[in-house]
């Protein structure tokens, strides 16, 4: 079987596919950190297109083409030959999805395996290949029997969660899942404001549309390398979803205050709060990680705000002594790390890599935040409290079980557009305006 870490095929499309779909696959590895590090020597832009596009369709797709490729085989396929299976679901992918010459697909598939040294395969991989041609809608109907983890495309446990809390969206949230996510920009109205880029954009002829909720937010028709896009290093704007636009904006904040963004990497909504109140006393950015930091600064200064009077800081932000000098901020932004569930379709190998086990672990991380960050909060100050999950565990039962301990946190409305209001807070269904699935809680200390 090729390994993520031997056997370079440098040239190789489909084989640097493999061997992203192997470390996400068999070594759990972040399918956004594996595909740079397999296409950062690719030259050709259409291959690596290819190898993003193969990797993002095959995880997308997963339990579908899984049960579909268990169908077609007769007899299972050995441990040391996985490749193959994903070989297999690779070919039936771009066969469903791809507008590909359904020849060039065979002969491409039968070619790579040849290329792997398992010439013994090629006979096997064109009769399955060619068996699902012959049978299609047969096959894809009684491959949705399988499971309902085939059925809705979608891990067991996630199923199970989301008909518990969702009894009435669950189906449609799983459908979202399995699309591919809009590509949505924030313009930085420091620099340009929102209808002279979109003349920018269409002068370059690249079709985009205003997102009517969100008053800098902009759609692209047709996703795109973000350095293709006009004025990006000049700081024109910043990739976020139109979900998460509304962190910044709920936060009221005002002239002179000092506010602090915990968890803050990769710097979108740090960015954000200074395009929405340019005249901060101070903003304080606190990420964990060292590199995630980095993008902070990335950000900063692409966006023009090197000179800002923001404070970066690498430390936990539960460990207050670590990073706190005492001083109390007037609004907080605490984006929770959270399972990330309400983005699953931007990051398919999410379904491949949480456990159910995973999101208690999450609830007991997000409320050690909640309770640390509150006492650095001032009386009668603001926190949005967001995470971009859409299980009740880290969101809505998240703030009750706060309020309920917290004698001065009092919830204030928060009204999103098409949005499902909740006990607390309210949350975006992933879909609902082709928006990412996001909750937002706004807090506020009573003095």
């Amino acid at each position: 079987m090729i390994s993520p870490e031997k056997n370079s095929f440098t040239d190789n499309p489909r084989i640097l596919a493999l061997k992203v779909l192997l470390a996400v696959i068999e070594h759990r590895h972040s399918l956004d950190q594996t595909l740079k590090e397999n296409t950062k020597t690719v030259v050709a832009e259409n291959n690596r297109s290819l190898i993003k596009a193969l990797s993002y369709g095959v995880l997308r797709h997963y339990f579908h083409l899984q049960a579909l490729t268990k169908l077609l085989l007769k007899h299972p396929v050995k441990a040391k030959d996985q490749d193959l299976l994903l070989l297999i679901m690779m070919g039936l992918f771009q066969l469903q999805h791809h507008r590909v010459p359904e020849y060039a697909v065979v002969s491409e598939t039968v070619n790579t395996a040849v290329m792997l040294g398992k010439s013994w395969a090629k006979g096997l991989l064109n009769a399955v290949l060619r068996g699902y041609q012959r049978q299609r809608e047969q096959l894809a109907g009684v491959a949705l029997l399988q499971s309902d983890s085939a059925r809705y495309n979608a891990a067991d446990w996630i199923i199970k969660l989301l008909r518990q809390d969702w009894p009435q969206h669950w189906q449609a949230l799983l459908q979202a899942n399995s699309q591919q996510a809009p590509m949505v920009i924030r313009v930085n109205h420091a620099q340009i404001g929102r209808d002279a880029y979109l003349a920018q954009l269409a002068e370059a002829g690249l079709s985009a549309v205003a997102v009517s909720e969100q008053p800098m937010a902009v759609r692209l028709i047709n996703a795109c390398d973000v350095k293709e896009l006009p004025g990006f290093e000049q700081g024109w704007f910043s990739i976020q979803d139109a979900a998460a636009q509304w962190a910044a904006p709920l936060l009221e904040i005002e002239k002179g205050q000092r506010v602090l963004d915990a968890c803050a990497a990769p710097g979108g909504k740090t960015t954000h709060m200074l395009e929405c109140q340019p005249e901060l006393a101070q903003l304080v950015a606190v990420e964990i990680d060292a590199a995630r930091v980095a993008k902070i600064t990335d950000n900063l200064q692409r966006l023009g705000y090197a000179n800002a009077p923001v404070e970066l800081s690498i430390a936990d932000a539960v460990e207050l002594a670590s990073w706190w000098d005492g001083r109390p901020f007037q609004r907080i932004l605490l984006d929770a790390p959270c399972s990330a569930s309400g983005v699953i379709r931007r990051h398919p190998d999410i379904q491949l890599l949480r456990r159910p086990t995973d999101i208690d672990a999450l609830v007991d991380r997000q409320a050690r935040l909640l309770r640390s960050l509150w006492k650095t909060l001032a009386p009668g100050g603001i926190m949005i409290y967001c995470t971009c999950s859409v299980f009740k565990a880290e969101n809505e039962q998240q703030i009750l079980a706060f309020l309920t301990e917290t004698i001065d946190a009092e919830a204030s409305g928060v009204t999103i557009p098409q949005s499902v209001e909740c006990k607390v807070g309210t949350q975006i269904l992933t879909g609902s305006l082709e928006r990412d699935g996001f909750y937002y809680a706004k807090l506020v200390k009573r003095g």
